[in-house]
Order: C-alpha cells, then structure tokens, then sequence
C-alpha cells in the first residue's frame, strides 16, 4: 500500500483554526507524484483565507480505503492519473464510495477536455496543475465544500419534503403549471378522489375534472399563474364515481429544477359542511312537522314580494289555524296533538304546488305561500282546496277526530300599481282578517295594490 502523510505544515487531524477555533475542513489529496502534492500543500499554506487539515494518499486503492473510515474528509482533490487508475473511472469509482463528499480533479493542461468531462462526470469542479494559484486552490475547494453543503441541505430538504408529501393527512398534488397535470400525488388525495395514480398523472383524468364547478377552478388557475397563493378557499369537488364533495383548497407555486408547479392541498371537509347545513336547517324548521319555520317563511316572503313587484303577479299569505286544538291537547294528550299537528302539515302540502310554502309559525298555527297566482279567484279556489282537505277527520287510536280549521290572507297584486308591502306588514293584515274573522265567523282576504 502506498504511503499515507497525514499532516498539513502548519494543522494536525484534530488542530483548531487560531483565529476562529472552528475545526479546519478535512482534506484528502490523492495525488502520486510527490512534487505535485508538496506544491498543493504549498499552496493551501499561502492561503489566508483558509487552513485545511490534509490526508496525503497516493493511489486509488489508498483513497478508497480512508474514505471508507471516520471522519469523513469534507473535500476531496484528486488526480485522474494514478497508479492504479487513470480517468473518469477513478472518478466514479471515489464518487461511489462517498457520493456526499464533494470531489474537485486535478489534471494537466494537456487534458483539460477531460477535466470537463469529469464535472459532467460528478465533479465539483477541475484544476489545471501547472496554472493554479494559491487562491484559485483554496476559493475552488472552499466553494465546491460550499456547493456540496447546499446539495445536501436541498437534499435533506427534499427528502423531507417527501415524507410530509406520503404521510401528509392532507390531499397532495404537484401540478406540472404549464401541462396542468399532476405530476405526484399522495394516497389521501387518491382516497379523497377514488382514482388509480396513472389515471391522474397520465392524462387520463384531465385536473380542471375534478372540480365539480368550472367557474371555481378558472378562478383559481387565474390567481395562481398571477403568483398569488391560494389559501384556504371552500372547493366542491367531483370524485372518480361523480359523486361530489365539498373541500378546503389551498395552491401555491412552487419553483423547482427549471419548472413551474402548483402544490395543492386538499381537506375533505364534506362531514363538517354537511354538520353545517344540518344545524341550518334545524334552524329553519320546525323540528315536529319538518316544514319551514317562522324564520325562513318571512326570508321566502321577502324574496317573493321582490319578486311579484318586478313581475306584476299575485301574491297571497293564507293563515290556517286548527280550531279548539288545545281541547286535543288537553283531553288525549300531548302525543295525540302532535299526530294532529303532522297530519295537518301533511294535508297543507298536498293542496298546494311544489313552489309554494307551506310553514308552521306557531303552535296551532300555519302559514301558506302562494306565488304567481293568476288573481283573487285562483287564492279562493286554493283556500276552499284547504277547507275542503280538512273535512275528513284524523284518526286517533282507532277514533275519528274532526279537526276544524280557519283560513284567512293577504293578498299583493303587484300590477295594481299600489305600493308594495313589506313581509311585515303582508303579514299584519293577514293576522289582522284572521282576527276579524275569528270575531264575526266571516272570512275575508285583504287585496293591496288594487281596489275592490
């Protein structure tokens, strides 16, 4: 084995740097001509900028065996022209053993061609022996440890990056920006999705459907090829099979090798959405009938005198109240009542048409929305279709209740030139005629916006 001078002129392995007391980076120079590697050491000693602990080895075999030990060199300077190797097979035999230690090439000017093609080869960079300086020596090896130390970092970055991406609870896309594909993509999103990976990296599943609404994925590919970030913006999405579902989205982009991508994370927020329009619609309805409550009933009104004032059409509100209801209550019970109340809310919606309301507002008390009417008459003809499905009675435990009713409104004729009313006051001046025909046993309706 080729003889090993492990000490630079002025550092031993273990020396500390005076000035700073760091450690000085770790050298190996594999070099087999004795004069070449006294004239390195010469070099690096002229340096002020750096001092380097140097490992002197003069054959590949030699190298090989020291970087197979501890510590690790930090830099490596080698000849291509050994003993026992010559070329860019000595190159990549040393990158082999220690991918992670940056190697810089020494040759003579004569191959300065294969000085190149070593860097293209794995090196961090070559020096022509009969022209390098003391400072083009130590900058050259201070940078390659500098760019190696980068590759790493990047390195260790991606690897982390990668981890993340599987294990990541989260729905992950790279999208290739110009292609508008991913390019990868993490199980949870496969999941969130139902698709195989080649379905969606391939082409076979175009990106924009996924999106359940075009308009949505427009607007996010306008904001992200403006650079912005897109964070947190609720998604409805569309799976494999068609079925949708509603997500959180957030797009960045992402710089990397050249290349333009989209990262995209995805939550499927379907359970929290859907907790949501449940908690909504109690809110909106009466939980013993299902129909709508005294709230949404006054949201739909609203909207329909809107409505009927831009069109001209007829409007109406019919109250229908159960007469003497609170004798059911009192002599069968609370139960009983309740059977009582559902089957009156049954009855209400099946006279009247799908577009229209139909709401319970109080306890004995509903209300009926009735838009686009052709006029008076036609609110008439639905009144008596409610009086008339009440005259059957309601069965309770094997007996026949009958179940009187009393049926008022208001009505809004939005052609009659009058102003027109607020949900408010439509409201008044039906609860106002029920009143009154409570009072006098004489039903009415009240007509705004023409005259009698």
């Amino acid at each position: 084995m080729n003889s090993v001078d492990s000490h630079a002129p002025d550092s031993g392995p273990e020396s500390r740097d005076s000035r700073s007391g760091a450690r000085p980076p770790r050298l190996l120079l594999t070099e087999d001509n004795p004069a070449d590697a006294r004239l390195v050491k010469e070099l690096l000693s002229e340096s002020r900028s750096s001092r380097w602990d140097i490992t002197w080895t003069r054959s590949k075999e030699a190298a090989l065996e020291r970087l197979n030990e501890s510590p690790e060199p930090d830099a490596v300077l080698l000849d291509l022209g050994l003993p026992d190797s010559r070329g860019l097979e000595t190159l990549r035999d040393v990158l082999a053993v220690t991918p992670r230690v940056p190697v810089v090439v020494l040759t003579g000017h004569a191959d300065s061609r294969l000085g190149a093609e070593a860097v293209r080869a794995g090196a961090q960079d070559y020096l022509l022996k009969d022209e390098v300086t003391a400072g083009e020596l130590a900058r050259t090896l201070s940078y390659a440890v500098g760019r190696k130390k980068t590759e790493k970092e990047l390195l260790r970055a991606k690897e982390k990056f990668e981890r993340v991406f599987e294990i990541s609870p989260v729905g992950l896309a790279m999208i290739d920006s110009e292609e508008e594909r991913p390019v990868r993509v993490n199980e949870t999103l496969l999941e969130q999705f139902g698709y195989e990976p080649d379905e969606l990296m391939d082409g076979a599943v175009q990106t924009r459907d996924l999106w359940a609404v075009p308009d949505e994925w427009r607007w996010v590919v306008s904001r992200v090829l403006e650079g912005e970030t897109v964070r947190n913006v609720e998604v409805r999405f569309r799976r494999a099979g068609g079925a949708e579902f509603d997500g959180l989205l957030s797009v960045a982009p992402l710089e990397m090798e050249d290349r333009r991508y989209w990262i995209c994370a995805i939550g499927d927020i379907s359970t929290i959405k859907e907790d949501e329009r449940r908690l909504q619609y109690r809110g909106m309805h009466d939980s013993l009938t299902n129909l709508p409550n005294r709230s949404l009933f006054d949201d739909r009104l609203g909207h329909a005198l809107d409505r009927t004032g831009r069109t001209g059409e007829t409007l109406a509100v019919l109250f229908v109240d159960l007469d003497r209801f609170k004798e059911v209550n009192d002599t069968r019970g609370h139960e009983a009542g309740d059977r009582v109340l559902r089957g009156a809310a049954q009855r209400l919606q099946a006279t009247v048409r799908q577009p229209d309301t139909v709401a319970r507002i109080g306890g004995d008390e509903f209300a009926v929305l009735l838009e686009g009417a052709s006029g008076r008459e036609d609110v008439r003809r639905v009144a008596g279709r409610i009086a008339t499905a009440f005259m059957e009675p309601v069965e309770l435990e094997g007996e026949a209740i009958s179940v009187d009713i009393s049926i008022e409104g208001s009505v809004f004729e939005g052609a009659g030139g009058g102003p027109a009313p607020s949900a408010s006051e439509l409201l008044e001046r039906a609860d106002e005629a029920m009143y009154r025909a409570k009072q006098t046993r004489c039903p009415s309706l009240v007509v705004t916006g023409m005259s009698d």
